[in-house]
C-alpha cells in the first residue's frame, strides 16, 4: 500500500518477491556521505538513519548497475516530515525526473529506470524539525526483457 504522494510521468513501478536484506548505515551524523557512488546490489540510507536525518539538507547518490541492465529500487524504510521528499532520476544527472517521493512508502513499492543503468538520488530535507527515522533503499539490476509495462504497471516474467 502506497501512502506518500508519487510524481510520476513515467509510472514503471511494480511490486516484486521479497528480498531479505541486511543493512548497515551508509552514513553518521546529520550530513551527507561523502562517497556517494554506489554499485548494486547495495543498500543506501538516509543521514542519522535509524534516527532524524536532520534539517535543511540536500544530498545526492549515484546508483549504478552493470551494464545492459536498468535500476530497479525498493525502500525498506521510509518515513519523511510531509515538506522532505525524494526524487529519481534516470541516469546520472537531474535532467529526466521519474519519481518525487514524500511521506510514507510501502516495502513491496518497487522504482525502475527505463533505459539506464544508472540512477540519480536526490534526498531534500526542508527547514523545521521532526522526529521520523528517513529511509533505506535496497538498489539491484534488472535485466532488460523480464518485464513488460501493460496500462502504466509492471509485469514481471
Amino acid at each position: 500500500m502506497f501512502l506518500g504522494t508519487l510524481y510520476n510521468p513515467y509510472p514503471v513501478s511494480s511490486t516484486l518477491p521479497t528480498i531479505s536484506t541486511t543493512t548497515t548505515s551508509t552514513n553518521t551524523g546529520t550530513s551527507c556521505p561523502r562517497n556517494n557512488t554506489f554499485t548494486g546490489p547495495n543498500a543506501v540510507d538516509s543521514p542519522n538513519y535509524p534516527n532524524y536525518y536532520g534539517s535543511s539538507i540536500e544530498c545526492e547518490y549515484h546508483l549504478n548497475v552493470a551494464s545492459g541492465n536498468l535500476v530497479t529500487l525498493r525502500f525498506l524504510e521510509f518515513y519523511l516530515k510531509s515538506t522532505d521528499y525524494i526524487d529519481l532520476y534516470e541516469g546520472d544527472n537531474d535532467s529526466i525526473l521519474l519519481y518525487r517521493l514524500h511521506g510514507t512508502i510501502s516495502s513491496n513499492t518497487w522504482f525502475t529506470t527505463q533505459y539506464s543503468n544508472r540512477m540519480f538520488v536526490r534526498f531534500v530535507s526542508t527547514a523545521g524539525f521532526s522526529n521520523v527515522s528517513g529511509w533505506v533503499l535496497f538498489f539491484k539490476a534488472q535485466q532488460y526483457g523480464k518485464f513488460l509495462i501493460f496500462m502504466n504497471l509492471v509485469i514481471i516474467f
